[in-house]
């Protein structure tokens, strides 16, 4: 999702399909390393009508970017609070390279807490690239 203020000029659509593209890349880097152990692995990202990853353009108040929490609180209560999402967020702001919520679960199963709670990814303009949201 791109995630701006309401104060913030809109560059939703000048950045789309750059978004696409880290979007893209970001699954190609989780499959380079599954194959090194003889696996695959894709991300599976929400798609529209015509299967292409879907971007929403989500606009929050002003003093809800300012720290990764106030953020995450917003979100959850614009209706982001999905427990089988992992929201990677393009932020329009300065405040972060990358940041993500962490649960400290390693249970390789289906009752790691991580399949049961919403996840957000932050990374800030100044780090929209593939190697930022590959980390987070």
């Amino acid at each position: 999702m791109y995630v701006r203020t309401a104060v913030t000029v809109d560059r939703f659509a000048l950045n789309l399909d750059y978004f696409r593209s880290i979007a893209a890349q970001v699954n190609h880097a989780f499959d380079e390393s599954a194959r090194e152990t003889g696996g695959r692995r894709q991300v599976r990202f929400v798609t529209d009508a015509a299967c292409q990853i879907d971007v929403l353009n989500v606009v929050i108040p002003p003093v809800a970017e300012l720290t990764f929490q106030s953020l995450i609180m917003t979100l959850r209560l614009l209706g982001y609070n999905s427990p089988d999402r992992k929201y990677l967020m393009f932020v329009d702001a300065n405040v972060y390279c990358g940041i993500a919520t962490v649960l400290n679960d390693s249970r390789p199963d289906a009752d790691n807490r991580s399949n049961h709670v919403a996840g957000f990814a932050r990374v800030d303009s100044g780090c929209w690239d593939a190697s930022t949201a590959t980390h987070e």
